[in-house]
């Protein structure tokens, strides 16, 4: 008979402790790979993506700011200015390194006169902002009387009258071309309130520029001893000036004109009436520097090494003693250098201090 035999149970494998381990590191490993891939594969795909920068709206005060300026210094290749010269206080200087050409008594304080109004146009172009250049500032008769018999007496205006509406854009360039006080005070009091917290901004940035021999008291240049400066000194302002887009166009211009509102002498309101501002240096008009050079040598005002591009004039009286002085940019028409001439205290006429920077120029720019 036959029997069937009696079914034996299945064998189970026995997974001893080791091996769960070894499984458990593999499948950790493979999770990790493909993490790491996915990540990979993400970061390339942003790289590729061009994400453009964060947008934030600058205040005026941030696109008005521009870099500091070298100080003047003393080399071995730095010359004494030989010849006779009417200018007490020289300084040439290099705009790009700060090292000075040529010099004679370049750090002896002396007034300033209207090229004060270098500062001046630095602090309001730093604190006007586009919208404001447009705005109209109506000339009262408190600024007339200030101007005209208070502490600005004696100095040069326009001739705004009580009443008038001027542009701020174009008082800015009545200060720098025609180096008019009233179109001065108009601005410092929208800007300020009050003339001595404007000239203390003026001083502040004299400490920021790291000045040690200036110090202003006015914003139009009056004598004082308290509103001094050094040609040296004078030479840093200036370079920092022409770092301001808006200072420098104003400095660079020969003429500006545009139109304003008033009353005419019967009381009738005129709406527009043409303006014009002439520069006291550049140009063929009476009034300016090189008009004076032209008139008296009979010659044209040529420089043989240089580009005159920009400029501020500066005159005062004291005691019956002339301070003809005049800051300069200038451009070396064979090199990219740039040049700032500073000459002050000039004692004869205004066309003996134009020959001056002519000799000056032609003789150190090379």
């Amino acid at each position: 008979m036959n029997k069937s035999a009696s079914p034996q149970p299945k064998k189970t494998k026995r997974i001893d402790g080791e091996a769960l381990i070894a499984i458990f590191l593999l499948a950790l490993t493979v999770f990790l790979v493909f993490t790491v891939s996915i990540l990979t594969f993400r970061s390339c795909a942003n790289d590729q993506i061009s994400h453009p920068p964060a947008i934030t709206t600058p205040t005026p005060a941030d696109t008005s700011k521009v870099p500091l300026t070298n100080k003047p210094y003393f080399s071995e290749r730095s010359q004494t200015v030989s010849f006779d010269t009417s200018s007490q206080y020289i300084v040439l200087t290099n705009g790009k390194t700060g090292e000075i050409v040529a010099s004679r008594s370049s750090g002896v304080r002396f007034s300033p006169a209207s090229m004060t109004k270098v500062m001046t146009l630095i602090v309001m172009c730093e604190r006007l902002s586009e919208e404001d250049l447009n705005k109209t500032i109506t000339f009262t008769h408190e600024m007339y009387d200030y101007v005209r018999t208070g502490n600005y007496e004696g100095s040069t205006n326009h001739g705004i009258d009580p009443n008038d509406e001027y542009k701020i854009i174009d008082l800015l360039y009545g200060i720098g071309l025609k180096s008019a006080s009233d179109c001065v005070l108009p601005v410092v009091l929208h800007l300020a309130g009050t003339e001595e917290r404007f000239v203390s901004w003026m001083n502040e940035k004299v400490e920021e520029l790291g000045l040690e021999n200036t110090h202003f008291d006015n914003p139009v240049g009056n004598e004082s001893q308290d509103n001094y400066t050094t040609a040296e000194d004078m030479s840093q302002i200036m370079e920092y000036a022409m770092k301001n887009q808006m200072v420098r166009s104003i400095l660079s211009k020969e003429i500006h004109q545009s139109t304003a509102a008033g009353y005419s002498s019967t009381g009738e309101f005129v709406p527009s009436f043409p303006i014009t501002f002439y520069s006291s240096l550049f140009g063929t008009h009476e009034s300016s520097r090189m008009y004076a050079y032209e008139e008296y040598y009979k010659t044209p005002f040529k420089l043989q090494t240089a580009k005159l591009l920009a400029g501020k004039t500066g005159y005062l009286v004291n005691d019956g003693v002339r301070n003809h002085c005049l800051v300069l940019y200038v451009k070396d028409i064979d090199s990219d250098d740039h040049y700032i001439l500073v000459v002050g205290g000039g004692t004869q006429p205004q066309y003996v201090t134009m020959e001056d920077i002519r000799n000056i120029l032609d003789t150190y720019v090379k």
